[in-house]
């Protein structure tokens, strides 16, 4: 979307589609979400619409919903792309805002919230599990494995809350679960950071390889196969993607495995799809989705684990977005 078009649905948004706390602490509610939940949230602001008082105010009525005894989570990663993250940069856990989205920044910042201390990828805590999720990210030995706060949360019967946006950073956990080849680049590298007590330290973690984002489908010939992009791979989420996919000349010929997934996943009882302000939104059985994920990722490629190579995957131009 470009900046004219960005602008003007925000304008339209101040005028057309306000909303505030209480109206989305009610749609939080209609969706499924309750006092004890625990969720990992990813939310688009742009499509909520213009939330009076701000990001703070979703986070806010998240917070509200699930009560002292809930725990939210989100990704807080100091740069937009963990792939992409400059390994001189500084990382300083009380003090790097999160390129993850207003609405995660907006959790970093609350004063009860805590952050791991990952120099790549980052989450923010609040609530009852908050501690137990961040602490020791930064010794685990992948970014987002199964003792990640990815992991631990996963592993959790969270919930998962979606507005006007994909799986998101919960995205690399499902990789790293299946052996996504070439997710990373070996051996470590080490990175500084300065904790929350202000102390320089250097941690030592492998990065994520710069590949394109796609997962290989089968085909009866090579020119046959068929590339989807990894979220939409896990839910083609908001349902206006299903036409953007099918405009960038991706799901030629497995059309049908993909298109109604959010249906099919609805009718067994893990998606609520609902609405929050101007936003398609949903609640997941987060247990339950990346069980499925997962499964069907591992058949996936296994099929094809010598093409997911860099330069391969690099030549064939697919569109990202």
């Amino acid at each position: 979307m470009s900046f004219v078009s960005r602008r003007i649905q925000s304008l339209n948004n101040r005028v057309f589609k306000r909303i505030g706390r209480e109206e989305i602490r009610e749609a939080l509610v209609r969706l499924g979400l309750s006092a004890g939940d625990r969720v990992y949230a990813h939310v688009s602001m742009r499509r909520i619409g213009y939330v009076t008082g701000g990001p703070a105010e979703v986070a806010g009525a998240i917070l509200d919903v699930i009560g002292t005894e809930g725990t939210l989570m989100m990704a807080a990663w100091p740069s937009a792309e963990p792939a992409r993250h400059d390994p001189a940069e500084v990382f300083d856990v009380a003090a790097s805002p999160s390129r993850s989205g207003l609405v995660s920044e907006a959790v970093r910042t609350m004063p009860s919230a805590l952050r791991s201390l990952h120099p790549l990828a980052s989450v923010a805590c609040v609530g009852q599990m908050a501690r137990d999720l961040v602490e020791g990210h930064e010794a685990c030995e992948t970014p987002f494995g199964e003792k990640s706060p990815y992991g631990r949360l996963a592993s959790s019967s969270a919930k998962l809350l979606l507005v006007g946006a994909h799986l998101g950073g919960l995205l690399y956990h499902v990789l790293d679960r299946v052996g996504f080849p070439n997710l990373y680049d070996r051996p470590a590298r080490p990175f500084e950071v300065r904790d929350a007590g202000g102390h320089y330290r250097r941690i030592n973690s492998p990065t994520l390889r710069a590949i394109p984002p796609v997962v290989i489908l089968p085909g009866s010939r090579p020119e046959n196969r068929d590339y989807l992009l990894v979220p939409d791979y896990a839910l083609m989420f908001p349902s206006e993607r299903e036409r953007r996919v099918m405009e960038a000349g991706y799901l030629r010929f497995n059309r049908s495995r993909f298109l109604g997934r959010r249906e099919r996943l609805q009718s067994r009882g893990i998606l609520t799809p609902g609405r929050v302000g101007g936003s398609e939104a949903a609640l997941l059985d987060g247990a339950r989705m990346i069980e499925q994920v997962c499964a069907d990722l591992a058949w996936d490629i296994a099929r094809f684990k010598e093409e997911y190579d860099a330069d391969h995957l690099s030549r064939l131009s697919l569109p990202v977005f």
